[in-house]
């Protein structure tokens, strides 16, 4: 690893520089100056000056040596810090994933024989020129016996060992391959954290990702993966963050697992086994066994090793089944598991050496609940494969929504639940994605009906404010259209323009920090005023049409001029000092998104807005009066607040976008008001799981189901 110049290093050479440039400029000057038969001593001392300089430059490097002493340079920080929050992450991951409790499965593998990649002979690098990784510290180099078959801890050694760096894991749905990920990378930390200091430098930060949002055909793995932790991991931000991070990929200081190769398009998946190639880092690529294969039927990951998950043992399953379970187990889970180990063939056998079954099913079937676990070895009722997994997939849904002794109810029914739930997996596979953004569901609703409900909450916010103004002219009925008009042009001119810089679908907002550094930024003073244009333009023509109504031609024109330069100004500082957060993986989760979003839309809304509506207020009533004034300008920085922000003019419209989306989702489909507490309470039931700022459903195959539920349309 490349070792950087640490900040204490950095100021005592500037300084040294600054007090010789000093001492040389004071000896030139006192010798330009004293008369000839003076200049003797000025050159006497001007040896004095040159044997401290040559004294300084002498001890210049023992010095350096000695502030940095116990420096830590700054990739390194980054490396250890990175590597601490990794192992919080990811433990937390596992956690809610119910791999850490009860004891996880064993992770059994064996060399593919399908035609995935080339020989093996490639992978371990024969001949010597072909090495690409030495071996990590304390590992062996793998040979061509070691990649025959292994567990768990094997695989660890093959990730550390192999020559190329390059690991292909291979499963059918259901086998367990992003469990064996998260279990992979967390031994890879711990192997980090234990080893000396000085081994620790060889030793890369292993990190997970998924591959749905790359496009190979547009940028390059590093670039793309650059960006994504830059964003991801706060010591990555701001200016040089990302060139830190190519520079941490680039040496190999950072190693890589890519899950999903099977959920990206087709066409994409050998140009990206093509780019992978060439990647600088270790590799760790998983994906569906079928779709590796036809992939490679155009091209392949050169170098990597193919290692297929093998399917639970019915011993292994029954010891993991009866793990949480009291002893001597209860008697229907007793015959469930001697079924698993006398009738491998049966259908609910061959459902449960599925690592993902497995988990769900205790679940599905609490230990002292109503119904019984060996219902499933009723073949009358269970058939087939297919009958089983539904059966399971029906009931782990049914018992998170079912009031349990002990427990506090579910705080929504189990049709409402059914019903939510099928709605959004449709939504997503209708998308093709297994991500569930919160901002994004705003698209699932009319942006009409949207639009609408906007318009009669700002009508009514104008209506009101007019009538206690003192102009009933404008009041009731009446004053809603005024105002719904007021916010039809508010929303024409702040969206149309605002709309333009908003590229795409509402994203969340956050305040940028610290104000000062980011404020004089080229790019946040470029938006900033633009902003202000947009904004102002959409206040003069509410505002002046408003003053036309109310209190004539010319003092409407100056109103609308004057609340025009003031909305300017604040939809310009909204633009200017909004910024969309991180929101990739290891990033913020759902929750605090939606927080930070709510957080600065209500800041703009509730004070930014009608401040400048204040201050627009009290320089108008010297023609409206002071209660006037005072009335009328918050009313107006409220209505084209809402405006900006249903329009996306401004950063801070996913909070509004979804809530305006729910309520219309509420009327139309009878789902829950407050879908992010809904959202939130299906992840603590364990329906969903959180990647980064995303929703998952818990595996793909619970999403497909509820896709296919009656609930679901």
């Amino acid at each position: 690893m490349t070792r950087g110049r640490s900040t204490a290093g950095r100021w005592a050479v500037l300084t040294g520089l600054v007090v010789v440039g000093a001492a040389l400029a004071w000896w030139v000057w006192q010798v330009s100056v004293l008369e000839p038969g003076e200049r003797s001593n000025a050159s006497g001392y001007g040896q004095f000056v040159l044997a401290a300089i040559g004294l300084l430059v002498a001890c210049a490097g023992p010095l350096k040596g000695a502030i940095t002493a116990g420096v830590k340079v700054p990739q390194e920080a980054d490396l250890d810090q990175l590597a601490s929050v990794l192992q919080e992450e990811w433990t937390a991951a596992a956690d809610e994933r119910c791999l850490l409790i009860p004891a996880p499965l064993p992770i059994r593998w064996r060399r593919s024989t399908r035609a995935v990649t080339g020989p093996v002979a490639a992978a371990v690098g024969r001949p010597k020129s072909s090495v690409r990784f030495e071996p990590l510290p304390g590992l062996r180099a793998v040979t061509t016996a070691r990649l025959r078959e292994g567990t768990g801890h094997a695989l660890h050694a093959v990730y550390g060992g192999l020559a190329t760096g390059r690991v292909l894991i291979l499963g059918e749905p259901g086998s367990g391959k992003s469990a064996a990920a998260i279990l992979l990378l967390l031994e890879a930390l711990r192997f980090r954290e234990q080893a000396s200091p000085g081994d620790r430098a060889r030793i890369p930060v292993p990190m997970l990702f998924t591959l749905h949002e790359w496009d190979p055909s547009a940028e390059t793995v590093v670039d793309w993966l650059s960006v994504k932790i830059a964003r991801a991991y706060p010591q990555f931000r701001g200016r040089g963050g990302t060139d830190r991070v190519t520079k941490l990929l680039k040496s190999g200081c950072v190693s890589v697992f890519l899950d999903g190769l099977d959920e990206i398009a087709d066409r994409l998946r050998p140009l990206a086994l093509t780019a992978l190639r060439h990647a600088p880092f270790r590799l760790v690529l998983l994906t569906r066994t079928e779709e590796a294969v036809t992939a490679a039927g155009a091209a392949h990951l050169v170098g990597a090793a193919a290692l297929e998950l093998l399917p639970v043992t019915p011993s292994d399953a029954s010891a993991y089944l009866l793990q949480p379970v009291v002893h001597p187990p209860p008697e229907d889970w007793r015959k469930l598991t001697e079924h698993l180990v006398q009738a491998p063939d049966s259908p609910v056998a061959q459902v449960l050496v599925l690592p993902f079954m497995l988990s769900l099913l205790h679940d599905a079937y609490p230990e002292h609940g109503a119904d019984r676990v060996d219902e499933l070895l009723d073949t009358s009722r269970f058939r087939t494969v297919a009958d089983v997994e539904n059966r399971i997939l029906d009931r782990a849904v049914i018992v998170a929504y079912t009031p349990q002794p002990g427990l506090p109810p579910p705080r929504y029914s189990l049709d409402t639940a059914c019903r939510t739930l099928g709605y959004i997996a449709r939504q997503l596979a209708e998308q093709r994605t297994r991500d569930l953004l919160w901002w994004q569901m705003a698209t699932w609703t009319t942006w009409t009906r949207r639009t609408g409900i906007a318009a009669l909450l700002a009508g009514a916010v104008v209506a009101g404010s007019l009538g206690l103004a003192g102009y009933p002219v404008v009041g009731g009925f009446a004053g809603i259209a005024v105002g719904a008009a007021f916010f039809a042009i508010g929303m024409v001119a702040l969206g149309g323009i605002g709309g333009f810089m908003s590229h795409g679908p509402a994203r969340p907002s956050w305040i940028q920090r610290p104000f000062g550094r980011e404020v004089l930024r080229i790019r946040t003073l470029s938006r900033g005023i633009f902003g202000a244009v947009s904004g102002g333009s959409a206040a003069i023509v509410a505002g002046g049409l408003l003053g036309r109504l109310t209190i004539g031609p010319s003092a409407g024109l100056r109103f609308g001029l004057l609340i025009g330069l003031i909305g300017g100004l604040a939809v310009g500082l909204a633009f200017g000092l909004t910024q969309a957060p991180s929101l990739d993986k290891g990033s913020q989760s759902p929750p605090a998104t939606y927080r930070l979003d709510r957080n600065t839309a209500l800041f703009f809304i509730f004070v930014v807005w009608p401040g400048a509506g204040l201050v627009t207020g009290l320089v108008a009533s010297l023609e409206l009066g002071l209660g006037t004034g005072l009335v009328i300008g918050p009313a107006l920085g409220i209505l084209l607040a809402v405006s900006g922000t249903v329009t996306g003019a401004i950063g801070t419209n996913a909070f509004l976008s979804l809530n305006f989306s729910a309520t219309e989702l509420a009327a139309t489909r009878n789902t829950p008001v407050r879908m992010m507490a809904f959202l939130e309470d299906a992840r603590s039931r364990h329906i969903l799981r959180t990647v980064g700022p995303a929703y998952q459903f818990r595996h793909a195959k619970l999403h497909d189901h509820l896709a296919r539920s009656p609930a679901a349309g």
